[in-house]
């Protein structure tokens, strides 16, 4: 007699087919990765001027740049970077990633991959810098900057002499000049790497659906 269910027929492997899908969909498993972490500055009275071409009339915007590396596919979720803040009210600013810059030495970032605008409360000195960011990368150097661009309001400045100096540019976004041999500013940068495991979920529902679809077949036939 051939059987009629029609959860035997078609939902039992349709929720199969859904359990596979929810796995593919799901948020993939990460392992977080230390990308940029130049240590603390040593010397924090004092560093490269962070301020827009509004605040001191003839000196120009001024903004800074760090070259890092990175060595495998991920997605950058955070970066900090260590500022001193003289505003009285809060502060805007930007952080932006951009591509390796030109040149045999790369000496400034290339073209613009990613920005975003953010703000702080108000004056102080320490680690400001956003952690919600989303900014996939493959393996190759990029460039960070710490930006103030003329809708902005931070008037301060990031530090000298950190243990793990990175190569900086410096000077308005989008026109950054060289600053070789500059004692260093601090950079905190961390990311996620997607585990394998989530993959081999997904494809043992898959394969949980097909085996269930052909014991379906069989008894359908019998």
């Amino acid at each position: 007699m051939r059987n009629t269910n029609l959860w035997t027929h078609c939902a039992a492997p349709f929720a199969g087919l859904a359990a596979a899908f929810t796995l593919a969909s799901a948020p993939a498993q990460a392992g977080t990765v230390v990308v940029v972490d130049t240590g603390d500055p040593t010397q924090v009275n004092g560093g490269y001027t962070l301020l827009n071409a509004n605040a001191i009339p003839g000196f120009g915007s001024q903004s800074i740049a760090a070259r890092f590396v990175v060595d495998q596919e991920l997605s950058i979720t955070s970066i900090e970077g260590w500022v001193g803040r003289f505003n009285a009210g809060p502060t805007t600013y930007h952080i932006t990633l951009y591509e390796d810059g030109p040149g045999p030495n790369h000496w400034v970032p290339g073209a613009q991959l990613y920005t975003v605008g953010l703000s702080d409360g108000g004056p102080g000195n320490g680690y400001i810098g956003t952690n919600v960011i989303s900014w996939r990368v493959g393996p190759g150097a990029y460039w960070v900057g710490f930006e103030v661009l003329p809708e902005d309001t931070l008037f301060g400045f990031m530090p000298y002499f950190v243990p793990r100096p990175l190569q900086e540019a410096i000077g308005p976004p989008g026109a950054y000049h060289p600053a070789p041999g500059a004692p260093g500013s601090a950079f905190r940068i961390s990311g996620v790497v997607p585990e394998p495991g989530t993959w081999a979920l997904m494809i043992l529902g898959f394969g949980a659906t097909g085996a269930m679809l052909r014991t379906r077949r069989r008894a359908a036939a019998l």
